[in-house]
């Protein structure tokens, strides 16, 4: 009994040190895609309410029932739109959409009238 080696104690040490590393890398990996599953929610809900606004806006420009400036409000968040005229049949609209939790994208689009089409569309 007095020559005992002790493989035990360090084989399950080791075990133990590689299982605790597999289990945090493994949590790591969840809350990074936990993380990127709820910004994906939030890009896709503010560009929802973006397309609703935009369809609501074109039809009223080609109605010609719209206001200058004001404010569409959606389940999860609200868009402030401004809209110009440009030209003959061009507007300017500008769009400031926030969500609930301070998400916000501002985007300006370049409106025709005649063609009933987006022109142009920057995201900022």
């Amino acid at each position: 009994m007095n020559n005992q080696k002790g493989y035990v104690f360090p084989l399950t040490l080791v075990m133990v040190l590689i299982t605790f590393y597999v289990i945090t890398a493994s949590m790591e990996i969840y809350l990074s895609e936990k993380r990127y599953l709820k910004e994906t929610e939030e890009y896709y809900l503010v560009n929802s309410m973006n397309a609703m606004a935009v369809k609501s806006l074109m039809n009223k420009i080609q109605s010609e029932d719209f206001m200058n400036k004001g404010t569409l409000f959606f389940n999860k968040g609200e868009v402030n739109f401004t809209i110009q005229k440009k030209g003959v049949d061009t507007y300017t609209i500008i769009l400031d959409s926030s969500m609930e939790n301070n998400r916000a994208i501002q985007s300006e689009l370049l409106y025709s009238s005649k063609n009933n089409r987006i022109v142009k569309w920057i995201e900022r």
